[in-house]
């Protein structure tokens, strides 16, 4: 949630001012959700990041899977989407998420 939080703080600094910013905050809730559930991997740990990766891919079929099919597949969408940081609103969530512990 505190993401969430960074996210909407910086908004109004980021060079694209069309970003959708429900789809930030849907894609960092969505993310905090399957870390809650399988465990956060430290930011320099490259091995443990290798298998995060696989263990964070089953942790999220599992738990949107779990919801109506329509709300588990736009969740699911969402979090591939934020994993693969390709689009400007993943990109910005991504970059939220990565801000977040060097505040702590």
């Amino acid at each position: 949630m505190c993401c969430s939080l960074l996210a909407l703080v910086f908004a109004d600094q980021t060079e694209s001012g069309d970003l959708d910013m429900l789809k930030v905050l849907k894609m960092l809730l969505i993310h905090d959700v399957v870390e809650i559930d399988c465990g956060d991997t430290f930011l320099y740990d490259q091995q443990g990041r290798e298998q995060a990766v696989l263990t964070e891919r089953d942790a999220a079929a599992r738990i949107f899977g779990l919801l109506p099919e329509k709300i588990g597949n736009e969740m699911l969408a969402l979090w591939q989407e934020f994993e693969e940081r390709i689009t400007p609103e993943a990109k910005y969530a991504a970059s939220m998420d990565a801000l977040q512990p060097l505040l702590n």
